[in-house]
């Protein structure tokens, strides 16, 4: 698709599977919703949390017209929809963007490619996007760029992890209680999805 998304959009996911987006956000307030890259037909996915369910919508490119078509609705961007459905009344009741997960990363990672990020064991990492088994993340001190998504474990709304240490513990924060410490990594509960 020759249209260029803004790559740190808050509300684009990239390659993410409809598996993946229905985790993301059924568990979040109704109107959170995500845009995704379609994975069966050409275009995007506009996924929003509902009442008891995640609905779908595929928003399509109009190449001739070079606009994004959401119904019978034409738009020049993808931005614009959000835009314009976020901040109107509209049937689809899009609130907020669903929010972005944050990684902490298993092993160190030197770049191999320009676009690649550079990153050490323990450093958390931001999701922007996915494509394939690369997600684009920001580091904590700004940098962008690809990363390969098995040196990356999710954080723990629960517990954040705040750093892995060298001698298998790990620094960790949980903001309910405002307490922290070094727990064993092994000790921790890390689910993968």
């Amino acid at each position: 698709m020759a249209v260029e998304l803004v790559p740190d959009a808050p509300w684009y996911f990239g390659e993410i599977s409809r598996e993946k987006a229905n985790e993301i956000l059924i568990d979040q307030p109704v109107g959170t919703f995500l845009i995704r890259d379609s994975t069966t037909k050409s275009g995007y996915v506009l996924a929003i949390k509902e009442a008891n369910e995640v609905k779908r919508y595929l928003l399509t490119w109009a190449p001739q017209l070079k606009k994004f078509k959401f119904g019978d609705t034409l738009y020049s961007s993808l931005d614009e929809l959000v835009r314009l459905h976020t901040s109107h009344s509209s049937s689809t009741r899009m609130r907020q963007p669903a929010q972005k997960a944050t990684y902490a990363a298993l092993y160190s990672f030197q770049a191999q490619e320009e676009g690649d990020l550079s990153f050490q064991r323990g450093d958390l990492l931001t999701f922007i996007r996915q494509k394939r088994e690369w997600i684009l993340c920001k580091s904590g001190d700004n940098r962008i760029g690809w990363v390969p998504s098995n040196y990356l474990t999710p954080c723990d709304d629960e517990v954040q992890i705040r750093k892995l240490l060298p001698d298998g513990f790990c620094e960790v924060w949980r903001e309910r209680d405002q307490v922290g410490g070094l727990v064993p990594i092994n000790f921790l509960k890390i689910e993968c999805n």
